[in-house]
C-alpha cells in the first residue's frame, strides 16, 4: 500500500478528500491527518508516508513551508498540492520547492485524483530504484562547470557570436562544459493563458520553468541548459547515447515535458526537437533543426512536438503584405466577403513563406489598421471591439498560426457587425455559444476544453476571446453561475445541500458548501434558513 498523509485546516476538505475515492481498492491508505503545517511535519516524520497531500494556506505552518522543511531534511516522498487560490505565485513556490503535481480544489475530481496519485506513484518507485549512492567523498581537483556557464555558452550560440568556424578554436581553450556524450537541442514557444496572472518573460517564471525541466529530465539522467531569447526558449540537453538513438524515446520525454509545463505553469507551447549528436561543435546546426521543427509543428493544426528531420534552407521570401486601401473601401460599403477573401489569401503566402516573424508582422499591421478603423467609424462601445482585442500581446497568447488567422478574420467580422445598426447580439458568436453551453450543462463536470470542442475553437483560443468579451475568465464565470442556480434551489425548494450541490455540478458536496460561503458571505445553511423565513412572510 502507498502511504499517503493529508494536510488541511478544514475538517469539511478532510473528510471530503477521505470519502472522494476508495483509497484501500486502488493501493492507497490514509495513514493519517494534519490540521495544520507543523502537525504535518511532526506526522510526516513518525508515520513515514509516500505522498503528502496537502493544501497552501493552514496556520502556523503552510504548506509550502511543510514542503521546504521536509525536502531540506532530503526526505523521498512526492507532495501534491490542493488550493483553492488560482495564482501563479502559489504554483511557482510549489514547484521550486519540489511539489510534484497541483491541482485546484474547484478542478477536484475523482477521476483526477486517483491520476495524479497513481502517477507520483510511479515516479516514486522508479526514484528509488534508480537513487544513486552517495559519493564517499568529492575530488577537489576537479573543476566544477556551473549551469550558468553553460548558459553564456549557449546564448554565445543562439546570438551567432559562435558559429561552426569558430566554436571549435573556442572550446579548445577550455574546459569541457558537458559531462554525456550527446547533445539535442529543443525550441519552444510559449504563451500564457488569457486567464493566467504570470509574466513568462519574468525571471520567476524562468526559474520555475528551470526547476520543473530539472525535474523531470533529472528522471532520465538528462541535464539541461535553459536560454530564453526575445521570441522562443531553447534547451540544450546533454544526454546519453543510448537514449538519443531513439526517436521514440525523444518523443515520449519531450511530449512529457511539454504536458507538465502546460499543466504546472498554466501556459500553451509548441516544440521543436532538433536530430541528436555526438560533436558539441554541430551545435550551431542543431539549433537551426530544432527552430526549424518548431515552425513546422507551429504552421500545422495538430500541435504536437515536433522532431527534426534534414534541414532543408527555406528559399527568401518578401513577407505578404495586407492592402490597406481595398479593405478601408470595402469596409466602408459594408462588403465584408472580399476583405475576408484577401485576408485569407495573404495567411496562405504567410504559410508558404513559413516565417513566423513574418506571421507577426502581418497580425500587427492587422490590428493597427483594425484600430483606426473603429476609431475612424466611432465604434468603440461594442463589446467585442474594447481596448483589450487589440493588445499586440494577443500575438503571444495565440498558440497556432491557424489561431492567428481565425483571430484576425474574427475581428474584422466583427467591425463589420458592429458597424451594423440593427445588430443587439452583446457577444459574438462563439462567445455567446460558449454560454449557452454553460448554460445548458452547469449540472455536469464540463471544462474550458469541453466547451471549446462545443463552439468549435481551441481552448487557448476560447480563453482569449472569453475574458476578453466577459471580463472573467472561463472558471470564474462558470462557478458564478452554478451558484446563483444554487442559491434559488436553496431558497425555493426543500433539496438538502448535498442534493443542490450535485444539482449544480459540484461532486464534492463538502467543498461546495465552502466555495458556496466564500461567494456568498453566508453558509449554506444560514442562507436556506433565511429563505424560509423570507417565504413565511
Amino acid at each position: 500500500m502507498i502511504k499517503v498523509l493529508i494536510a488541511d485546516d478544514e475538517l469539511v476538505v478532510r473528510i471530503g478528500l477521505k470519502t472522494t475515492i476508495d483509497w484501500e481498492a486502488n493501493g492507497f491508505t490514509i495513514v493519517g491527518e494534519a490540521v495544520n503545517g507543523k502537525d504535518a511535519v511532526e506526522l510526516f516524520h513518525k508515520l513515514k508516508p509516500d505522498i503528502l497531500v496537502t493544501d497552501i494556506k493552514m496556520p502556523i505552518m503552510d504548506g509550502l513551508d511543510v514542503i521546504r522543511q521536509l525536502k531540506s531534511e532530503h526526505c523521498l516522498f512526492k507532495a501534491l498540492i490542493l488550493s483553492h487560490y488560482d495564482d501563479f505565485d502559489f504554483a511557482r513556490k510549489a514547484i521550486n520547492l519540489g511539489a510534484s503535481d497541483y491541482i485546484l480544489k474547484t478542478e477536484l475530481t475523482e477521476q483526477k485524483l486517483l491520476a495524479s496519485l497513481s502517477q507520483l506513484a510511479e515516479q516514486l518507485a522508479e526514484e528509488r530504484r534508480l537513487e544513486p549512492p552517495q559519493p564517499s567523498q568529492l575530488d577537489e581537483s576537479m573543476p566544477v562547470v556551473t549551469n550558468a556557464q553553460r548558459a553564456r555558452f549557449l546564448r554565445k550560440i543562439l546570438d551567432g557570436e559562435l558559429t561552426s568556424d569558430n566554436l571549435p578554436g573556442f572550446l579548445a581553450q577550455r574546459t569541457p562544459l558537458f559531462d554525456r556524450p550527446c547533445f539535442v537541442m529543443a525550441c519552444l514557444n510559449i504563451e500564457k493563458q488569457a486567464d493566467s496572472s504570470q509574466d513568462i518573460e519574468s525571471n520567476q517564471f524562468h526559474q520555475a520553468l528551470d526547476n520543473l525541466s530539472a525535474n523531470l529530465l533529472g528522471r532520465k539522467g538528462w541535464n539541461h541548459t535553459l536560454v530564453q531569447t526575445m521570441s522562443n526558449t531553447y534547451y540544450l540537453v546533454n544526454l546519453p547515447c543510448e537514449d538519443a538513438e531513439s526517436d521514440a524515446t525523444l518523443a515520449e520525454v519531450f511530449d512529457s515535458l511539454k504536458r507538465n509545463i502546460e499543466q504546472f505553469l498554466n501556459v500553451h507551447l509548441s516544440m521543436g526537437v532538433s536530430q541528436a549528436d555526438k560533436l558539441i561543435t554541430n551545435l550551431p546546426a542543431l539549433v537551426n533543426q530544432s527552430r526549424s521543427a518548431w515552425l513546422s509543428c507551429y504552421f500545422e493544426p495538430l500541435n504536437s512536438v515536433r522532431l527534426a528531420g534534414p534541414l532543408v534552407p527555406s528559399p527568401v521570401q518578401i513577407c505578404p503584405a495586407l492592402d490597406t486601401d481595398f479593405i478601408r473601401k470595402s469596409i466602408a460599403l459594408h462588403d465584408i466577403e472580399p476583405v475576408l477573401e484577401h485576408i485569407d489569401t495573404v495567411f496562405d503566402a504567410l504559410k508558404e513563406a513559413n516565417n513566423f516573424d513574418y506571421v507577426r508582422e502581418v497580425f500587427n499591421d492587422a490590428i493597427s489598421l483594425a484600430k483606426m478603423i473603429v476609431s475612424e467609424r466611432k465604434l468603440t462601445n461594442a463589446t467585442t471591439l474594447n481596448d483589450e482585442r487589440f493588445s499586440y500581446r494577443n500575438f503571444d497568447r495565440l498558440a497556432k498560426f491557424d489561431e492567428v488567422r481565425k483571430y484576425i478574420l474574427d475581428l474584422y467580422t466583427q467591425i463589420n457587425v458592429g458597424d451594423n445598426a440593427e445588430k443587439t447580439e452583446k457577444y459574438s458568436y462563439g462567445i455567446t455559444r460558449c454560454i449557452k453551453f454553460i448554460k445548458h450543462n452547469y449540472q455536469n463536470p464540463i471544462s474550458l476544453t469541453d466547451a471549446a470542442d462545443y463552439v468549435g475553437i481551441s481552448k487557448c483560443y476560447l480563453s482569449l476571446l472569453f475574458r476578453q468579451e466577459t471580463g472573467v475568465n472561463f472558471s470564474s464565470w462558470l462557478a458564478n453561475y452554478r451558484i446563483e442556480k444554487a442559491k434559488k434551489l436553496l431558497s425555493e425548494t426543500n433539496m438538502k445541500i448535498y442534493e443542490v450541490a450535485e444539482m449544480v455540478g459540484f461532486e464534492n458536496p463538502y467543498y461546495f458548501s465552502k466555495v458556496f460561503k466564500e461567494m456568498t458571505g453566508e453558509s449554506c445553511k444560514d442562507f436556506k434558513t433565511k429563505g424560509a423565513v423570507r417565504s413565511e412572510h
